[in-house]
């Protein structure tokens, strides 16, 4: 059974940006996903939410079916300016944030950065903390190896990384995986991550 809203589109900035959004009672929900997702992420979870709640997900700049452009900023900041700059579109003076690894750390740098725009934050596996050995706000260098990934990208290995993420690892169906491999394919999705 899916139970997918329809894509819809918005302009923030100029730019094309792809949301799905369910239910029309409740507080308002906002869902940001992961790095090199997109609101697939949360196609499991958007109907419960929405029995309570209006909920609102969104492909971030530079991912999903949302605009890529090659000479934007993609950092935590830029990325959290993108988010209130989306929220202004939409019509939206305070919600509750959801965030999820790269969209948790996002969640939290708006909280941080304008609290009052945020009544309540769920992180879940939020990016952002130093891992041991590892300093605090410096960003990490890409590896050679996975700045090849500009031109090319295996899928075996585009399992091996997205499986890490997986409670269990065999919950990666193949149809996910060629969703995940068509996204980054998209013209501008990897320069964007990396």
């Amino acid at each position: 059974m899916n139970n997918r809203p329809p894509d819809q589109y918005t302009q923030v900035k100029g730019h094309r940006i792809r949301y799905w959004q369910m239910g029309d009672s409740g507080s308002t929900v906002l869902l940001l996903h992961g790095i090199s997702c997109s609101v697939l992420e949360w196609e499991h979870n958007i109907a419960a939410l929405a029995a309570q709640h209006r909920v609102i997900a969104l492909d971030l700049l530079g991912c999903g079916l949302s605009d890529k452009p090659l000479d934007a900023a993609y950092d935590m900041e830029s990325q959290a300016r993108f988010v209130f700059d989306f929220m202004d579109a939409m019509g939206l003076s305070s919600v509750n944030l959801v965030g999820n690894s790269m969209g948790g750390r996002i969640a939290w740098t708006l909280a941080a950065t304008e609290p009052q725009r945020v009544d309540k934050l769920v992180l879940l596996a939020p990016d952002g903390f130093a891992s041991p050995g590892f300093a605090y706000g410096v960003a990490a260098e890409v590896p050679a190896t996975l700045a090849l990934m500009r031109w090319t990208l295996p899928r075996w290995l585009l399992r091996m990384n997205l499986a890490a993420g997986y409670a269990e690892p065999k919950a990666l169906s193949d149809g996910a995986l060629q969703r995940y491999h068509d996204l980054m394919r998209a013209p501008g999705a990897r320069q964007a991550m990396l």
